[in-house]
């Protein structure tokens, strides 16, 4: 955590502004109108504030809207990052530690800052990061989170996994862990933040959510709101945007967007195939995504789908989406040859007159589609 930028909204009267918040369970109603007046950063100190927290989450959501209309939301996402242990009020909050937190199973390669988060409860001083990394001690992830399932009686983000199956996640509960995946959304769409999310794996934290839960409303804004964050890190064309991919590629982001595409609502499905079509998009994406027959025709027969179920209720920006994918994996039929399989898997709907009318002013799409045409049967055609 060194060498982390300054604050960029310091205040010199930020203690004593926060003295004259009320705290307890009975002011929360006079709270919500009292953190309008408070500056990004007195609002993130008050995160630590378990009652004050839901509120304190909605009221930066607000700031985070208004600054980026205003073209000058960069900031807040670096003092979210920067602030101590906001990333851990977000992925936890205050309940009774359950047998079930310890039956999650971690992510990938527990994120680094469990060491600097093991040191601090460890020490009865001031913050002091530990000289050995994770990825250096002996212990095995599970007993970390061992450690981690005993030191906390936080749960925000990981509390409700448990209700996620069955799943018995209430609206307000739901609405409550959006709150603070919108504010992890901020700091992925900072190029700085981004870097920091990718580097702790903390999106790892947001893969239960993806899971299809039927007509389940509380489940389904869950996912579309990790979906969104997830759709906001995936910003390939950045300097960091290598190694975004290669995480995504290593903790396999591209079978859950599929399972989203083929089985969950409409806005979900169409930033799951906004997130498949920019990885297809990058070469080592593609290679990714064609290193085997199984895995590349996967993705093509849930595209195929995707443009059936969009005969029945069209969307432009979902049908582009599908079109640019489709386009990519054709680059590689074009290379190794003709092949009937992926021919038969090509929805003749996008070459007849279904889409017509939507597509009648969009050249772009229009001409993506000769060049896909182009790719797969070696010649344009004549729309009708």
């Amino acid at each position: 955590m060194k060498n982390l930028p300054e604050s960029p909204f310091s205040d010199s009267t930020l203690i004593s502004s926060l003295c004259n918040i009320s705290s307890s369970p009975e002011d929360m109603q006079q709270n919500s109108h009292d953190l309008d007046g408070l500056t990004p950063n007195q609002l993130v100190l008050l995160l630590h504030d378990s009652n004050l927290r839901e509120e304190v989450m909605y009221q930066l959501i607000k700031v985070s809207l208004i600054h980026q209309k205003r073209d000058t939301c960069e900031d807040l996402a670096p003092l979210l990052w920067n602030t101590f242990n906001v990333v851990y009020m977000l992925l936890l909050v205050r309940s009774p530690i359950t047998p079930l937190f310890l039956m999650i199973p971690p992510p990938p390669g527990l994120p680094y800052h469990v060491d600097h988060l093991l040191s601090y409860f460890n020490t009865a001083t001031e913050f002091v990061p530990s000289k050995r990394s994770i990825k250096d001690r002996k212990k095995t992830v599970d007993e970390h989170m061992h450690c981690l399932g005993h030191l906390f009686n936080n749960k925000e983000v990981i509390s409700v996994y448990w209700k996620l199956s069955p799943p018995t996640l209430s609206m307000k509960e739901s609405t409550r862990v959006c709150n603070a995946l919108a504010l992890f959304q901020v700091m992925a769409k900072n190029p700085e933040t981004r870097k920091e999310l990718i580097e702790a794996k903390i999106p790892c934290y947001f893969y239960p959510f993806l899971k299809p839960s039927g007509e389940n409303k509380p489940l389904e804004y869950l996912r579309l709101t990790s979906l969104g964050v997830l759709g906001a890190l995936a910003k390939f064309d950045d300097p960091y945007g290598p190694k975004v991919l290669h995480f995504f590629l290593e903790t396999e982001v591209v079978p859950s967007c599929l399972e989203c595409i083929d089985l969950c609502d409409e806005l979900s499905r169409k930033v799951a195939t906004l997130i498949v079509m920019k990885i297809l998009m990058q070469e080592k994406g593609m290679s990714y995504c064609s290193a085997t027959a199984e895995r590349f025709y996967s993705i093509v027969q849930v595209l195929y789908r995707v443009v059936q179920k969009l005969t029945e209720k069209p969307c432009l920006l979902h049908l582009m989406y599908a079109i640019q994918c489709f386009l990519s994996l054709s680059e590689v039929i074009k290379f190794i040859g003709p092949s009937e399989a992926f021919i038969r898997q090509v929805p003749p709907q996008l070459f007849d007159n279904t889409f017509k009318d939507i597509l009648r002013d969009d050249h772009e799409t229009a001409w993506m589609l000769q060049v896909l045409h182009f790719n797969v049967y070696g010649r344009l055609f004549s729309p009708e």
